[in-house]
Formats: C-alpha cells, sequence, structure tokens
C-alpha cells in the first residue's frame, strides 16, 4: 500500500545560522507520526545557515540531498529533508519556492528563527481532515526571548474569543476580519496546497505583511478554521522584520489600498471601507513619529490620514504639530471608525 503524501514544511532562511538547528528540531520533534518533507530555501544567506542544515540532517540521519530522501526519526514519522538555495529574494520569493517544490497536500510554515510546539500538527491535522472546504487552519502563538516565554499569547493579548471567531472551529467572514486585524501567525498555518496555488501564492514584490495579502486572497477563495492551541512559539530579538513599526504599517495601508483596487465588489457586500483603516494606520505613525521628535515626519502623516479620510481627529493631530508647546492638551479619544 503507498504511503499518503507527506506533509511539506516550508522553512525560509536568510543568516539563520544561530537558531534554525532549534526550527529544525522543533519540526523533527512533532508527535502523531506524520510523514514530513521539510524545505529549507537558503534565500542568499552569507553565514553558516546551510551549513547548520547539513549538521542537523547529518545527526538525525535523513540523507540531506537535493531531491528528497526518506530517513525516519524517535518517536515520529518518516522526515525527508531538502535544501534548496537561492539569490536573496525575500522571504514571499523564498516560501513560493519552497511550496512549489513541496510533494505535500499540506503545507506548513515555520521562520528559521521560530519553534513549534510538539503537538502542533497533531492538533491541526483533523481539523483539515474534519472540514475538507477549508483551506486553512491555524493556531495561537506565544513570543518568547532568552528570558523564557510570555505569559500572555496572541490570541489572549488581542482578545480573540469565541465572540470575536464567530464559531468553535471555523471562522466566520475571515476576510472581513482579517482586514481590521491580521491574526494569523504565519509559522501557526498549515494550509492545502491546491489552496495556495489556485489564489497564486505570495505576491514576491512585498518585503512586508505578504502573509496577510495572501491570506485575504485565500480568505475569499475558502473558509478557514482555527484553534486555540498554541502552534507557533515565536522569538523577539533585533533582527526580527517585524520590529519597524512604521515600515509594517505602510506595508499594511498599501495591502489595504490594494484590496479596494482589486475587489471592491468583496468591500461593498460586508459594508467595509478601507479608507478609514488606512487614516488610523496613517495616525498612529504620527504618534509614534512625535514621540520621537519627529514633527515635520509626525505632521506628514497625519497629512496623508486627513487626505485619505478626512475627520477632525487627524486634523487635531496635524494642528498639533503646528503648536509651540510639545503637548497641546488631553486628545480625543483614539478607535478605528
Amino acid at each position: 500500500m503507498p504511503l499518503p503524501p507527506p506533509i511539506s514544511v516550508i522553512i525560509p532562511a536568510y543568516n539563520a545560522a544561530t537558531h534554525i538547528g532549534e526550527a529544525l528540531a522543533s519540526v523533527a520533534g512533532q508527535g502523531g507520526g506524520f510523514r514530513l518533507e521539510v524545505i529549507v530555501v537558503d534565500d542568499g544567506s552569507t553565514d553558516a545557515t546551510r551549513e547548520q542544515v547539513a549538521a542537523f540532517d547529518l545527526a538525525v540521519g535523513t540523507g540531506l540531498a537535493p531531491a528528497p530522501v526518506a530517513g525516519c526519526r524517535d518517536g515520529g514519522g518518516p522526515l525527508q529533508m531538502r535544501l534548496i538555495a537561492q539569490a536573496n529574494a525575500g522571504p514571499a520569493a523564498a516560501r513560493n519556492r519552497g511550496i512549489r517544490a513541496a510533494t505535500g497536500e499540506l503545507i506548513a510554515f515555520l521562520d528559521a528563527d521560530d519553534r513549534w510546539p510538539a503537538d502542533r500538527l497533531r492538533v491541526q491535522v483533523p481539523i483539515l481532515a474534519q472540514f475538507p472546504r477549508v483551506g486553512l487552519v491555524f493556531g495561537d502563538c506565544r513570543g518568547f526571548d532568552a528570558r523564557g516565554e510570555r505569559a500572555l499569547t496572541q490570541f489572549e493579548t488581542d482578545g480573540l474569543d469565541l465572540g470575536f471567531w464567530g464559531a468553535p472551529v471555523l471562522v466566520e467572514d475571515p476576510y472581513g476580519k482579517l482586514l481590521r486585524n491580521n491574526f494569523i501567525p504565519t509559522g501557526a498555518v498549515l494550509a492545502r496546497k491546491d489552496a495556495l496555488l489556485a489564489v497564486g501564492l505570495f505576491d514576491e514584490s512585498r518585503r512586508l505583511v505578504e502573509d496577510l495579502d495572501l491570506w485575504l486572497r485565500l480568505a475569499l477563495h475558502c473558509p478557514f478554521a482555527y484553534t486555540r492551541e498554541v502552534c507557533e512559539l515565536k522569538r523577539t530579538h533585533g533582527a526580527n522584520c517585524s520590529a519597524d513599526r512604521d515600515a509594517m504599517a505602510l506595508a499594511y495601508i498599501e495591502v489595504l489600498r490594494d484590496q479596494a483596487r482589486r475587489v471592491p465588489g468583496a468591500l461593498r457586500r460586508r459594508g467595509l471601507r478601507v479608507a478609514p483603516l488606512m487614516a488610523f494606520e496613517y495616525c498612529l505613525i504620527g504618534d509614534r513619529r512625535e514621540g520621537r521628535g519627529d514633527r515635520v515626519g509626525a505632521r506628514g502623516a497625519y497629512a496623508a490620514a486627513l487626505r485619505t479620510s478626512p475627520s477632525l481627529r487627524p486634523l487635531y493631530y496635524w494642528l498639533r504639530t503646528w503648536l509651540r508647546g510639545r503637548d497641546a492638551g488631553q486628545a480625543p479619544p483614539r478607535g478605528r471608525t
């Protein structure tokens, strides 16, 4: 009897020699007896990333090669490893390279500096088996650093409970919810390969927020499911791409602007307007710049908010930057409208 297709685990890696061994060990330690195909896409690293991958493979004994070679791991199912090297093109291109090379019908993601809890796949695979129309299932994420794990998870911090999801397993209107909050941790995703291919994979022109762009396209294509179990342990350190909050906010604004251009009908059917969301992000950028003492930069961000969605709040903040004192009094309550 032929073996079922493996679950393909895509790990983009750029100068990840310090942590990639931990990431790989967390994949190899998955319970459930699943066949796993681990595809590390080295995105033009200049450190010892590839050597660390080879050293891990030697320790596990899978027989790393350009084509998959079967091995096994203690307490789990068969393990296959592949290493693909490419010139630096960014995480979206690296993930796409891995997806296209994958032989599995299910795709999971992990960044090279993060880890998986031991039962992550054991929790998610049955959900996709139970709901064949669901194209993506995701779980919660807990941050950690050199001092240990954070007390609260992402869902707990953001107040994402049953009232937010709308149902115990299936997410009600994931598209509308994602426009306001990218609640899907990429490293906690298990998706069907055919669903990812159907919507065009990651946009390789985006270096930030490329995950949200894909989830939005996918949310218009198929249902989403979730589990409240922690499915990713996210490392916090200075090299994280998400550390530059202004750059992330500007990238998010571009994704929203693209949605207004590409799928206005989907927005109209849900009664959604992206302009107020974009203006809110511009105001947050302005707040951060003002807090750093960059009043000219803050003024520009508030002016962008005014142009995008005119209202009294950004006008107040814009006027405040022209005043001589640092504090112009109590600001009106802030909130998305």
